[in-house]
């Protein structure tokens, strides 16, 4: 028929004749012929019939292609015939592979994604220590520089008060509240840390 035609590149009046083989690839022909004798001598014909099943086509010019192939049965006055329905699935292949390859791609896509996911959240949670850490080594540098410090201006004002004398009862009191205040201070840092 035309479509025939088409897909193999054959005219019908070259096809006359002619054996099936000559539309399959040569390495793939004694497959062809096992699967029809098999085919043929199954007795439970509706199982037999319509068969699908994707093999290679041979077109006039030597090119092998994809066939989707299916083949029934037809027993009329006793005689077996086989009526064999082909189309050509290149295209059809192109696109199944062209799919899994993007199926593929995009599991990879994924699975790089998820990497990509845990290695950020592992770089987070290892900033985050970082920044604990810092934070921690800054409070306790500023407590030890402010520690001195109040430690000196507290030594000072001992100093200051003792060179007081009786006399000056109001500096004296005003220096002793400067080490109460110093005291207070130092024990909210120590609380802070």
């Amino acid at each position: 028929n035309p479509a025939a035609e088409h897909i193999f590149g054959y005219s019908a009046a070259e096809m006359i004749g002619e054996r099936l083989d000559r539309l399959i690839p040569a390495h793939a022909r004694s497959e062809h012929r096992a699967h029809v004798q098999g085919f043929g001598d199954r007795k439970d014909v509706e199982r037999a019939m319509g068969h699908d099943r994707v093999v290679q086509g041979l077109r006039a010019n030597g090119q092998s292609f994809p066939v989707d192939a299916t083949i029934s049965l037809i027993t009329f006055d006793g005689m077996r015939r086989y009526v064999a329905v082909v189309r050509d699935v290149t295209e059809r292949m192109r696109m199944a592979d062209e799919l899994k390859r993007s199926l593929e791609s995009l599991q990879r896509a994924e699975a790089e994604l998820r990497e990509s996911r845990d290695s950020l959240r592992e770089l987070s949670a290892a900033l985050q220590s970082i920044r604990e850490e810092e934070k921690t080594r800054i409070a306790r540098e500023l407590h030890d520089e402010l520690g001195q410090a109040l430690t000196a201006l507290k030594m000072d004002a001992s100093a200051i008060a003792s060179d007081l004398a009786p006399r000056e009862a109001e500096l004296i009191r005003r220096a002793n509240g400067m080490k109460a205040l110093i005291d207070s201070t130092v024990e909210i840092g120590r609380a802070h840390v």
